[in-house]
Order: structure tokens, then sequence, then C-alpha cells
């Protein structure tokens, strides 16, 4: 086994118990990124010769039997957007290639407990959007289909856990940033509870009012979950009790109604549910309440002025068709959105004309302020419902579908609800990649009529072979039973040939 092929857990101890360097572990790296990164443009800001001087530094501590903390000599990757000191925080803007003077907190975090920071990676154009691409960077490509995206807006992370450039890498959630690259490229990720991990607020970025950022979290990816509970504890400064399952009450979310998932995810969800009780758990149906309803004030609340906030933000710097099309809808008036509306109902667009485009745009302080109360009524309900249901967990789809193509968002402009109701909830989730489509799972017979629909079953075409996840989501603080069950399913699916980190150790020997 090479070196870069190590988790990140794996090559801490190894440095520890002297089986390796970590200059040699950050010099397995570099060669691979440097012979396959041109193939998946996940690196975007590579830190190689700092990387360098710093395991050199931690190999001389570690010879004197002094150790940082439990990532002591591990290169790791960053979000491009997350400030590490010394490098640009662009969000895909040009013109914003100035040099920062300090680390975001957690990177400060991760570098107290001895991570060296490898390298930033690539971004959707200001996190707007499940695919990454922009116009400082170009566009990533995801490791099992370069034909496809590698997800967004952290797709360079999953990306570069996917391509072994990196054994541990951080990005952000505000709507699936980070679940959404797990599921599409085959790997974990963890998204924990808002406010946990503290990040600092980005300068000059505009678009996204106080309240809708207090949704967003910053959470690790990894090909093993002991490498996303040893990044949690140490960016959190909590010790994870990893559980058995017994006892536990877990509920199964299988469909939002809006967009129905893939028949692979759906297998899945059926097949872990069978793991889980195996294990000594006891699976209940159950669907979060008001999906529809909850979605438009996520909107809402996302898309809440006239796209001021997102020509400020983006300045001269080219547009990407996400923020293009985004600004343009924000401007549209309410009577000639009454009209765009009936249109699309006539055209059997209903999803896009009932669950999106009439919630998107310019909201006065006050109907702001009836979505800020909305969202902690209905918080508060399902706090309340999970409780009475005595729920330790709910198992769901990550995406409806598998990895996009390559500009496949341009007509799937609702992604389920998924992952954006997790965050509108304000509650932690996991992404648990678990198996592979099979090819008699390509179709799924959806409303044809509607351009979302239409989209999804387009993605499906072609898909046999990729990786889909599950998502575990649990109530505010509760990391430990996420991750608790994620352990459990990793335990149950490592010598499955269909479980994918297993398929990218074959793909990437």
């Amino acid at each position: 086994m090479k070196l870069y092929q190590l988790g990140a857990k794996e090559i801490a101890e190894g440095i520890r118990q002297g089986k390796f360097t970590s200059l040699e572990v950050v010099n397995s790296f570099i060669e691979r990124i440097e012979s396959k990164n041109e193939q998946y443009n996940s690196i975007v800001y590579p830190l190689f010769e700092r990387a360098r001087m710093e395991a050199k530094k931690y190999d001389e501590m570690a010879e004197r039997g002094h150790f940082l903390g439990p990532l002591h000599g591990v290169p790791i990757t960053i979000k491009e957007s997350i400030d590490v000191k010394e490098t640009p925080s662009t969000w895909g803007i040009e013109g914003r290639e100035e040099l920062l003077e300090e680390d975001d907190p957690s990177v400060k975090r991760l570098r107290d407990h001895g991570a060296i920071i490898l390298a930033k990676t690539n971004a959707m154009q200001l996190l707007l959007g499940c695919e990454t691409f922009n116009p400082v960077y170009g566009r990533t490509m995801n490791p099992w289909d370069t034909r496809r995206t590698a997800g967004g807006s952290s797709g360079g992370e999953g990306s570069a856990i996917a391509s072994m450039f990196s054994p541990l890498g951080i990005g952000t959630d505000i709507g699936g940033s980070v679940r959404t690259p797990a599921h599409f490229c085959g790997i974990h990720a963890l998204k924990p509870t808002p406010g946990v991990i503290s990040q600092r607020a980005p300068k000059q970025i505009l678009h996204i009012r106080k309240e809708a950022g207090e949704m967003s979290s910053i959470g690790p990816l990894a090909r093993s979950v002991d490498d996303l509970t040893l990044a949690f504890e140490v960016l959190s400064g909590k010790i994870m009790e990893i559980k058995n399952l017994e006892g536990m009450r877990i509920g199964i979310w299988e469909s939002d109604h809006i967009l129905p998932t893939s028949p692979a995810i759906q297998r899945a969800i059926h097949h872990a549910s069978k793991v889980l009780i195996e294990n000594g758990a006891e699976i209940i149906p159950y669907e979060f309440p008001k999906i529809k309803e909850s979605m438009q004030t996520f909107y809402g609340m996302m898309c809440a002025d006239d796209g001021r906030g997102l020509k400020e933000t983006i300045g001269n710097s080219k547009q990407e068709y996400p923020i293009k099309n985004l600004i343009r809808v924000q401007k549209i008036g309410k009577v000639r959105r009454k009209v765009l509306i009936y249109l699309l109902k006539l055209m059997q667009q209903q999803t896009i004309s009932t669950v999106v485009f009439p919630f998107i745009g310019k909201k006065t302080e006050e109907e702001y302020e009836e979505l800020i109360v909305k969202r902690k009524m209905y918080r508060d309900f399902v706090l309340e419902e999970i409780k009475d249901k005595k729920l330790d967990a709910v198992l769901c789809p990550v995406f409806p579908t598998p990895a996009l193509y390559h500009n496949g968002s341009r007509n799937l402009t609702y992604e389920g609800a998924y992952n954006s109701l997790i965050n509108y909830l304000g509650f932690p989730s996991g992404a648990f990649s678990y198996t592979l489509v099979r090819s008699e799972e390509e179709f799924l017979k959806r409303n044809e009529k509607d351009l979302v629909h239409r989209a999804a079953i387009d993605t499906e075409i072609g898909s046999t072979g990729l990786p889909v996840a599950l998502q575990i989501v649990s109530a505010p603080h509760k990391e430990n039973v996420i991750l608790s069950i994620m352990t459990q399913l990793e335990k149950s699916s490592t010598k499955r040939e269909d479980y994918p980190p297993n398929k990218l150790s074959v793909m990437f020997h």
C-alpha cells in the first residue's frame, strides 16, 4: 500500500510509531497530485514547499518524542473559500487574489493539533450550486467519471479526497456543500451543528444575510468514518462516544414527494435499514412535516434581496450561470413574477413554479422577519415531534440522483429537500457513501414534462457504477449518534465489493 492511500488516523499513528516520516507522507501526496491533478482540477492553490518545511520540523519534534496533537504531521486540504494565512480566498471571484493575514479559527485549530495544510481546493463561485466551477480556477471533475461534476460547493474537496490527493479535507455546508460532494465522489462527510466549529465571517461577501449565514457549518470530508470522527474531535474540542446501536430508534425518510430519488438510493436505504435492525436498532417510517412550505421559506431566506448583494460581491468578475440566473430572477418584480408563475404552471413546470421561483426575490424587513419566525416555529415543532416519537436519528437520501453531468444543474433547479431542509433546521448530519448504481437502476419513471424531473432522468442515463450515499440526521449536538450509526454502517460495508471506498482503493491502487 502506498502512503497516499492511507487515512489521516493511520498516517498519524504511523508517524508516532516511527514507521515513516511526515516528510515521506507529504512527498507521496505531492507526487500523486502532480501526476494526476491535471485530470481532475481539484487542487487549485498548492502549498507544497511550505508543507515540506513544516513536515521536516514536525519530524524533528517527533524524534524528540514531542507531538503537537492527534494530527501531528498529517497533510490535509482546505476549501478555497476558507481563510488560510498567506493564501487568497477568492470564492471564485476575479480580483480577490489578496493574500490573507491570518487563518480561520478552524484552520488554526487543525494546525495547533499538528495538521499540515498541503493545498487549497476548488469551490463553486460564491459557493452557490451543486457543481464546482468558476472563472478563477476553472472546473473540477469527478474521478469516477470526468464527464460528471464532483458536486458543490466543496467539489474540490470531494474530488481531492476521492482521488487520494489528501486523506482529510475541510469544507463548508449551507445547503449540502460537503454532503453532496461526498455523495457524488464516493466518500464520507459530516455537517456538524451550526456554531459548534468556529468560523470567521468572510470579508466583502454580501449576498447572504446574517440569519441565513447562521445555517452554515464547517465540516470534514474523508474516506473513513474514523477520520471524520478524529477531525470533528479536533475541530470541536469534543470527545465522541461511539455507541452500539442497541435500542436506538431510527426514522426512515425515503422521499420529499417533490422529486423522487433514484432506484439505487432507494435500494441503499432499504439495505441499510436491514443492517441497522441486525445491529439492534428499531426502524420507524418517518417524514419531516410540511416539506414544501419549509423549502419555500429556506429559498426565501437565502435569496432575500433584489440581487444587489450578489452584484456588489461579484463586482466586475465574470458571472457563472448560477449567479447570472439568480441575479436575473431576484430582480423580477412581484407582478411580472405572478405572470411568469402562471405561465410556468400552464407549461406543467410544477417544481420550479411552486417550490422555487415564487419565493426568490426582495423581501421587506417585515417579510424577512416573518421568515425568521417561521423557521424558528418549524424547528421547534420538529424537535418536539422527534422527541415525542423518541427518534435518535433519521436515515434518508443526500441527493435525489447520482452525480450530475457537467452543467446538469442548469435544469435541476431544485435538488430535493434532503440537504437544504437539514440546514434550515440547524441539525447535524452525515453523508455515508453506501453503494454503486447497478445497470438496471439507471432509469426511474418521472414526470418527463417537468424540466427538473427531466434533468434527473438525464442524470441517471449512463450512471452505472457511480457511488451513492445515505444521510444520517440527528438533533442538534448529537454528532456522536450520527458517527455511531456511520461507524456501524462502515463495519458492515467494508467487505462489500460495491462499497465505494473499496472501489476507490482498486481504482487508485
